[in-house]
């Protein structure tokens, strides 16, 4: 399932999960990032506007086929950068809301 909670959080600020925004991450702790296979395995979209990923950065090996990792979050694991990761949904991560605005 889907981290509804985070996006629930986003929306109800009028905000939508951050897609990928690096700068503002907390070195060593991992970030939802708002991408997910849920609806079709191993075809990632953005939730919850449901639009094809065109751009990917996942660290190598990743996403690998396990059972319950729908989820994408950016984690720091070996490597001295985030690279994405697929994760289980239910994961307790921090996240980053990003806004349009209307000029």
């Amino acid at each position: 399932m889907i981290n509804y909670d985070v996006s629930s959080a986003c929306i109800s600020l009028l905000y939508v999960l951050v897609i990928y925004i690096s700068f503002l991450l907390i070195k060593g702790r991992p970030h939802w990032i708002g991408l997910s296979d849920m609806h079709s395995a191993d075809t990632w979209v953005w939730y919850p506007s449901m639009e094809d990923v065109t751009y990917t950065d996942w660290q190598p090996g990743q996403p690998n086929p396990g059972e319950g990792e729908h989820c994408a979050a950016f984690l720091q694991d070996l490597y001295p950068d985030f690279y994405w990761h697929d994760v289980d949904c239910s994961a307790q991560f921090l996240f980053i809301c990003e806004r349009e605005f209307c000029f």
